[in-house]
């Protein structure tokens, strides 16, 4: 694995965003993509036992085509020396034909409209089959790109790496990495600073999948940078993505982020959502 936080390492990934028909973007390089190792059957395997979902019934080894689990990570074109995916983010909360718990199908509640179901007076149910395969690829995808031989090269520099699990627990959606020296000598120059931008991100990726309420509001989703580190959080107990400087790092260098409370995938893939519009923010500056 390249040690970002201490040495600059030539890209061979990247993340970014899509806002229209919102989706995860992860853009591989050429190079890599030739050279891309087969998944082993062990990690397939284990997901599969765990998640008795159809949408874990198939998976796509290949990067020449569509990736993953239901080959939901979609292989579009080639920009310079890199090959752009695309996940989609669906929308995972339905309705059901059953009138919402709380204003028992009023859509109101002491004469405001009801916050539990936005006033439809239906109430509703999340299908995880949907989300979790998204999060399963990753998991696998991530472990591949940065525990690979694979060497690099190029003229610009890798800004982030990131990791992340999937389990159907508490606490089973985490998500970990390493921010290089380029992106934390960027976000120094910053101060201390909202990141509006990847704020709208974060909800755009969450409502996308789980449609606006109306009981969120800007608190429920910020990020922030206080001289160089990064603060990202979206709903949940205190669900987050932080910067993990307090640990000894040299002057220059790069540092881990850290994830606290990331209970499910809709949490996990929103403040990836988040580091993929803070990496086409950053890239703009860097080059």
């Amino acid at each position: 694995m390249k040690m970002i936080a201490r040495e600059d390492s030539p890209r061979w990934y990247e993340l970014g965003w899509r806002a229209q028909n919102p989706a995860l973007l992860v853009r591989i390089h050429q190079e890599f993509v030739q050279q891309f190792p087969i998944c082993k059957k062990e990690p397939v395997a284990q997901f599969q036992e765990e998640f008795q979902f159809p949408s874990f019934s198939s998976f796509g080894n290949s990067l020449n085509e569509d990736f993953g689990f239901n080959q939901v990570l979609q292989r579009e074109a080639q920009h310079s020396d890199f090959v752009h995916f695309a996940l989609p983010l669906p929308l995972i909360e339905k309705e059901i034909d059953e009138p919402c718990l709380m204003c028992r199908g009023r859509g109101k509640r002491d004469e405001e409209r009801c916050m539990s179901c936005s006033g439809i007076g239906k109430e509703t149910v999340i299908d995880w089959n949907l989300v979790f395969p998204l999060s399963a690829t990753l998991t696998i995808l991530f472990s591949l790109l940065n525990w690979s031989d694979y060497e690099p090269s190029g003229s610009t520099y890798q800004l982030m790496t990131v990791e992340t699990m999937t389990h159907q627990d508490m606490h089973g959606s985490p998500l970990w990495g390493v921010f290089g020296k380029p992106i934390v000598k960027w976000l120094e120059t910053l101060g201390n600073a909202r990141l509006d931008r990847v704020s709208q991100v974060i909800r755009q990726a969450y409502e996308a999948m789980l449609g606006k309420k109306d009981y969120y509001d800007e608190f429920n989703f910020h990020a922030r940078v206080n001289n160089g580190r990064i603060d990202l959080v979206c709903p949940g107990d205190a669900c987050g993505v932080y910067g993990d400087t307090l640990g000894f790092r040299n002057p220059g260098e790069g540092y881990k982020i850290q994830c606290h409370n990331m209970d499910n995938p809709m949490q996990q893939l929103s403040l990836l959502a988040g580091l993929g519009a803070l990496h086409d923010m950053a890239r703009q500056y860097i080059g």
